[in-house]
C-alpha cells in the first residue's frame, strides 16, 4: 500500500501535468479562432479585391455571409469604418470608381445607399448613421449579387394573371 507521502507526491504530479496541458490547449484554441478570422479575411479579400475599404476598417465576421461560388457568388459583408458616415460616403465616391465600378444609383437619407455595377456584379453599399456616443465609427454593409439575379421582375406574374381575368 502507498504511504500518504508518496500518494500526495503522485497526486501533485498529476495535477501539475493536468494544469500545464490544459494551458497549452487554451493556446491552441486561440490559434483556431485566429485561423478562422484570417480565413474569413482571405475569402473576402479574394471576392472583393476590387472594392476598396477605408484604412483601419474592421470586418464583422459574425455578420458576414458568402454564398455560391465562381462568378455566381453573392454575399454580404458588414464592417466598421473608422470614418464618420459622411467621410465614409466620400471615401466610396472617390475610391470605388477608380477600381472600375460605375455608380448607378445613390440615396442619401437616414441611410446612405450607393449602388455600383462592375462587369457581371452589382454591389450595394449601405452606410448606416449610427451616431456612436464616442468617436465617429460608422457601420457599413456591402452586398454583392450577380447582375442576372435581379434581371426579371417577380411581380409580372401578378399583372399577367390580372389581365387574363
Amino acid at each position: 500500500m502507498l504511504n500518504p507521502s508518496k500518494f500526495t507526491k503522485i497526486l501533485v504530479s498529476f495535477l501539475i501535468v493536468f494544469l500545464i496541458s490544459s494551458c497549452s490547449m487554451m493556446k491552441d484554441r486561440d490559434r483556431w479562432t485566429d485561423r478562422g478570422a484570417i480565413d474569413t479575411k482571405l475569402i473576402i479579400d479574394y471576392l472583393l479585391a476590387d472594392m476598396p475599404l477605408p484604412d483601419g476598417s474592421d470586418i464583422l465576421e459574425e455578420k458576414t455571409v458568402i454564398q455560391g461560388s465562381g462568378q455566381g457568388w453573392s454575399g454580404k459583408m458588414t464592417f466598421i469604418s473608422p470614418l464618420s458616415p459622411a467621410e465614409t460616403m466620400i471615401f466610396f465616391y472617390e475610391n470605388v470608381a477608380t477600381s472600375g465600378w460605375d455608380l448607378i444609383s445613390s440615396t442619401i437619407s437616414e441611410q446612405i445607399i450607393l449602388v455600383y455595377k462592375r462587369g457581371y456584379r452589382i454591389a450595394t453599399v449601405e452606410i448606416l448613421r449610427d451616431y456612436p456616443m464616442f468617436g465617429k465609427e460608422t457601420t457599413a454593409i456591402i452586398s454583392v449579387v450577380p447582375d442576372d439575379a435581379i434581371a426579371s421582375n417577380p411581380f409580372n406574374q401578378y399583372k399577367l394573371r390580372q389581365d387574363s381575368d
